[in-house]
């Protein structure tokens, strides 16, 4: 069984434990997506990155992923797409380390949006969806649909705004296995990373150009 499967089953595990579904997908919808774009970004703290690098773990992403270590360690990831409670995004991180040079990628990560005040942010690992990541926040902030008519034809546009503090799962048997994989025990669960900020604008187009047009429910 290779990693991903294996995280995938130790998710599942501890979702069946705790009565709650961690291997988020995309939520269903009926209608077609708006325009969506935006973007989310992980700000390490310091000491975290200094402990990381320390420890021989290194970070490296698969485009349109970004990663950059001045002024800040700071990994991005462009949103495309949002519909109910998750946004979704492309790009890719791999963890590795000298023990395992290839190390263990994570791709289009899924932030889905829980009822706590959490979000949990799922990527994809060998094909199999693994909440790596949780999003501790205060609110959600949605902004108010505006008619913009500097265009040839009216649209509408709302922006979503999440902040808050990123971890790593409370999971201990994902973390073993994370940890396993590269030959580290720097990872431990419910490790604070940083600072997270998702920032997303969603447009559709208005049926006329009319307020009326423009209305969305």
């Amino acid at each position: 069984m290779n990693l991903g499967k294996k995280l995938v089953s130790v998710a599942a595990g501890v979702a069946l434990v705790a009565g709650a579904g961690l291997a988020a997908s995309a939520p269903a919808q009926a209608k077609p997506l708006p325009k969506t774009t935006g973007k989310t970004i992980i700000d390490f703290k310091p000491e975290v990155a200094a402990a990381l690098l320390g420890a021989g773990i290194g970070i490296k992403v698969t485009a349109p992923a970004t990663f950059v270590t001045s002024p800040k360690v700071m990994l991005g990831f462009p949103v495309t797409g949002a519909t109910g409670n998750g946004i979704t995004h492309s790009g890719g991180v791999t963890f590795y380390s000298a023990a395992n040079p290839t190390g263990v990628t994570g791709e289009n990560p899924i932030i889905t949006l829980n009822d706590d005040k959490t979000a949990t942010i799922t990527l994809s690992v060998g094909g199999n969806p693994v909440p790596l990541l949780v999003v501790k926040h205060d609110k959600v902030k949605y902004s108010q649909w505006k008619i913009d008519k500097s265009h040839s034809k009216w649209i509408v546009k709302r922006t979503v705004d999440l902040r808050g503090a990123v971890h790593l799962t409370s999971s201990q048997p994902i973390i073993d296995l994370l940890n396993g994989a590269l030959g580290t025990t720097a990872f431990t669960a419910d490790l604070g990373l940083g600072a997270g900020n998702t920032k997303v604008t969603e447009v559709k187009t208005c049926k006329s150009n009319t307020v009326k047009g423009c209305k969305v429910s």
